[in-house]
């Protein structure tokens, strides 16, 4: 779009970002192409996930200008089961959470991502959980089968508690899944909180953005009861909304509400 700022000139607004924005598009089918064959020679693979991550999020990531940093990443990469969750805002999301997504990691999705071309392929043959949420039998027993995958095979599993995107409105209520799973199979809980980052990035800028992303010590599930759950929700929940105000206050942002 052509603006004119008052001083005569013309100047082309948004031109970067809508070449990045296209770019992305554009480039994302072929990086899907590129790995599925992968994927397709040894189907349900463990580090599938892992492997979407690096090529195809790492591809679109660098096209956008947005990197990002961990702080206290490192204790999601040592051995063991993880239930890792995290606050989700828009699709830049799940590029962020998969490219830093470690070895031996599932992601739990709703079933309508299998018939999105190529992305619901890759995540089906990446042997990740399909959830039908509106059939609760169903989803009760996508649930089991997580919580005994992730204790026979020694995996861990992305889980977004809120359920949807907030669009940048504020934290949602946390659903229930995750913390049954930790309680009821004793893996703990890794916060992963991505900060409300609408206001951070410019994607007309060459360097869109530099997040920081926190990493919580582990929640310890072991030893807690069922009867607590609502308890382990609600503290898990405060503690999110209480990084994400800090994060807000490092970016130099207005807080958003939760």
């Amino acid at each position: 779009m052509a603006i004119d700022d008052g001083s005569g000139d013309l100047y082309n607004r948004d031109v970067l970002k809508v070449i990045r924005l296209i770019l992305a598009f554009i480039c994302f089918f072929p990086a899907c192409l590129f790995v599925l064959p992968v994927f397709v020679f040894r189907p349900f693979h463990r580090d599938n996930s892992w492997l979407f991550g690096q090529v195809v999020s790492g591809l679109t990531l660098r096209i956008l200008g947005v990197k990002y940093h961990l702080d206290g990443g490192e204790i999601i990469y040592e051995e063991g089961p993880k239930i890792l969750i995290s606050n989700h805002q828009s699709t830049l999301d799940l590029f962020l959470l998969s490219h830093l997504c470690p070895k031996k990691t599932l992601v739990i999705g709703k079933k309508q991502l299998k018939w999105i071309p190529f992305f619901g392929w890759l995540f089906w043959l990446g042997g990740n959980f399909l959830i039908d949420r509106s059939n609760k039998q169903r989803a009760l027993k996508c649930m089991q089968n997580v919580k005994d995958t992730l204790v026979a095979e020694n995996l861990s599993v992305y889980i977004l508690p809120e359920g949807t995107r907030s669009h940048g409105k504020g934290l949602g209520e946390f659903k229930k899944g995750a913390f049954h799973i930790g309680i009821t199979s004793g893996v703990p809980i890794f916060p992963v909180i991505l900060p409300h980052f609408h206001n951070q990035i410019d994607y007309n800028r060459w360097k869109a953005a530099d997040l920081k992303i926190k990493v919580l010590p582990a929640i310890v599930t072991k030893g807690i009861n069922i009867a607590d759950i609502d308890k382990l929700v609600q503290s898990t929940r405060d503690k999110f909304i209480h990084e994400l105000e800090a994060l807000d206050q490092l970016a130099g942002i207005k807080p958003v509400q939760a």
